[in-house]
């Protein structure tokens, strides 16, 4: 798939996803504003701001997933290195 190394426009999370062998497709349209995702190990709900338009649908080797939405994941960590990836985000100010 020549999207998993299109790295221009990607996102950190995008990055570290990719590094690790993650599968990355393109959505359909561009998401932008609010959505709401899961914290997996709780099934606590949170409404955050997005503004992507790829998504992670396979994580790659060593990645767990932290939160979901109906996109894919939405946060992302390693099971042994300190490294978390968001796909949304926390500092704009209408994120709740």
């Amino acid at each position: 798939n020549h999207h998993q190394t299109d790295f221009v426009n990607m996102s950190v999370m995008q990055l570290i996803a990719a590094a690790y062998g993650s599968s990355l497709h393109y959505l359909p349209a561009k998401r932008s504003g609010p959505t709401d995702i899961t914290l997996l190990e709780t099934g606590q709900h949170l409404i955050v701001q997005e503004a992507h338009h790829r998504a992670i649908t396979a994580l790659g080797r060593g990645l767990v997933g932290v939160a979901s939405s109906d996109d894919g994941r939405e946060i992302i960590k390693h099971h042994k290195q300190p490294q978390y990836g968001l796909q949304w985000h926390p500092e704009l100010s209408h994120t709740i």
